[in-house]
């Protein structure tokens, strides 16, 4: 039955593609677009001394990327990891870094859990998401903890600069009875900007009592007050709710994990004069995790039920200084709070930080970054972090030379700290000394691009357990190679790939860490013979990995395919096969993934 599901859906597409008859438009050139995160400033990505990857929101729907893991799966560097099917807890990692060693940034606010330090990207949905930048590489010097593997900053749309109005809405429907419905706004009129959207999905998941459901908000507004002065407010909410297990191989037919996140953030920037502009912003975010676990029928259980509620308020005041055209500097302060009521405890930590970042371009050729940071926190007290980097380029069109040294840390979590009978007051920061060397080419007025990274981190003082309490003893090296492709070949071909190679050790046993590959590669093709059709196909191989007990997981690669057909200037259909093989693998271990999945939906523009 399901194969026979794959081949008519796939016969469809082939179907649509014989259809019609005119020129899809070609692809942009790779890597031309404008980042914020290597800097917190908007500036080219060709000028950039640092390793990003930028995934746009035509990108996202061109995927039909339901959930931003979905995306990050195919970025070099990044290894996502589930435990089984939809909202199940899933992390990232960069290069081979823990989960919690990422910082992740929805519009400037810090997501990452006060107390695991990691974020969950189970419930966080593509919805009203304008672009996702992922920086690779230490960068605490100028976002502080956390930000030792890298950065995932998740910017959601504004409205455009477009005047107007628009609307859109889509309804999808796949396998295990998942369902997804969107409807989006968007405003544009003279100093004032707005974009919103809400969204539902529902599904009876992989396997029985995994039933998933997930509501979602998303607003972002742009005004400018006066002729110097904006004023950017975003919020953003969800509320996920998911059928879970005991644990591996141990199924509960009614445990539910339900999580509520409230993400919000205001920003007020003023160009003082064209040398200088200064930004004022204020964030926060709550998460309410509930974990019920009601009586089994026919059993002496009781009912479980635990409650975990985070919170996390912060500030930052930063001067963008642009004493020359060639060159400026950027100085900021930052205070933060974070609290956590788990039940066993209730705690909170406060950390402030000063910090400055000088830049300069000589001769349009090379650039030099450097950053510094000092932190004061209420437990372990100061803190200090820099980094240094530089990009040169051979000629107008030449290769781009990039290398960079970074220092990075990641505070010791309110887990950490404070958990009854688990915890030590007396940490200190995890920290790490990373390096990398890169050389980036695009030539064929863009239509061809390469990139290579060789990187080297090695993380100090690791925060583990040690009997019953947690103390600074670990050490860990992760080192390795991404090389990157990006091809236009015309006539509607596009082709865009990657490898990355990771050998990630503790120290000085030498043993692999866990649930960390050696090796990830992905391919993918586009192909739009006609104006109103696009044909994809994506090929993602993850290598063996070794997982708790260190019982080796074998490697494994899927195929997706999916196709857009524009019916209608105002409407399209597209579908989407996911694991189009049914291949049988484990992310985490004891917890099976998702065999093969198709879906069809449609779309409305107004």
């Amino acid at each position: 039955m399901r194969s026979a599901r794959v081949i008519s859906a796939v016969g469809w597409m082939v179907g649509l593609i014989l259809s019609v008859n005119t020129v899809w438009a070609t692809p942009p050139a790779p890597w031309t677009d404008t980042v914020l995160s290597a800097r917190k400033i908007p500036e080219s990505r060709v000028q950039a001394t640092r390793a990003i990857t930028v995934i746009t929101s035509e990108e996202l729907e061109r995927w039909g990327a339901m959930f931003v893991s979905d995306a990050l799966r195919h970025v070099p560097g990044v290894y996502v990891r589930r435990s089984g099917g939809i909202g199940r807890v899933t992390n990232a990692v960069i290069r081979g870094s823990g989960a919690a060693h990422v910082l992740v940034l929805v519009d400037g606010v810090q997501v990452n859990s006060p107390t695991t330090g990691a974020f969950d990207f189970a419930h966080l949905t593509t919805d009203n998401v304008d672009r996702i930048e992922i920086l690779r590489g230490g960068a605490s010097a100028l976002y502080g903890s956390d930000a030792v593997g890298g950065v995932i900053h998740i910017i959601t749309k504004d409205g455009g600069e477009i005047p107007g109005t628009g609307v859109a809405a889509a309804t999808e429907f796949g396998t295990d009875r998942t369902s997804r419905e969107t409807g989006e706004f968007r405003w544009s009129s003279g100093p004032s900007r707005f974009s919103t959207s809400i969204s539902r999905i529902d599904s009876n998941g992989v396997s029985a009592d995994d039933d998933y459901r997930n509501m979602t908000y998303s607003g972002r507004s742009i005004t400018q007050l006066t002729d110097t002065v904006d004023l950017d407010t975003a919020v953003r909410y969800h509320e996920g709710r998911v059928g879970v297990d005991d644990g591996a191989f141990r199924p509960d037919p009614n445990r539910r994990n339900t999580e509520k996140l409230i993400i919000a953030s205001t920003t007020l920037s003023h160009q003082v004069a064209d040398w200088w502009q200064q930004r004022l912003q204020v964030v926060t975010n709550r998460s309410d995790f509930v974990d019920l676990d009601q009586a089994n029928p026919g059993t002496t259980q009781t009912q479980a039920e635990s409650r975990f509620v985070t919170k996390l308020i912060g500030g930052e005041w930063r001067h963008d200084v642009t004493w020359v055209p060639w060159g400026g500097i950027a100085l900021g302060a930052e205070v933060e709070s974070q609290a956590g009521d788990t039940g066993s405890f209730d705690k909170r930590v406060r950390t402030g930080s000063l910090y400055l970042s000088p830049h300069v371009t000589i001769a349009d050729r090379l650039t030099l970054v450097s950053g510094l940071r000092w932190l004061r926190h209420n437990t372990f007290g100061r803190d200090s972090s820099w980094e240094a980097s530089a990009a040169y380029r051979f000629g107008k069109d030449g290769p781009k030379f990039r290398a960079g040294y970074s220092q990075a840390f990641h505070a010791p979590t309110l887990n950490d700290l404070y958990f009854p009978n688990f915890s030590n007051p007396n940490l200190v920061p995890e920290e790490s000394d990373n390096y990398e060397v890169g050389l980036d080419h695009a030539w064929g007025d863009g239509r061809f691009a390469v990139s290579t990274t060789l990187f080297h981190r090695e993380v100090d003082q690791l925060i583990q357990f040690a009997g019953v309490a947690p103390v600074n003893i670990g050490e860990t090296e992760q080192r390795g190679v991404e090389l990157e492709s990006a091809v236009q070949l015309g006539h509607g071909l596009s082709l865009e790939g990657h490898y990355t190679y990771v050998g990630a050790y503790e120290e000085p046993s030498r043993e692999e860490l866990l649930r960390v590959p050696h090796q990830t590669a992905d391919l993918s093709l586009r192909y739009a013979p006609r104006e109103r059709l696009a044909f994809d196909a994506r090929y993602n191989f993850v290598g063996s990995r070794e997982d708790v007990g260190r019982q080796k997981l074998g490697h494994y690669s899927t195929v997706d395919v999916g196709m857009h057909f524009q019916i209608h200037r105002f409407a399209e259909l597209y579908a989407r096969v996911e694991n189009l093989f049914g291949r049988r693998y484990q992310e985490i271990i004891g917890f099976p993934s998702p065999r093969t999945a198709v879906y069809f939906g449609g779309r409305v523009r107004l």
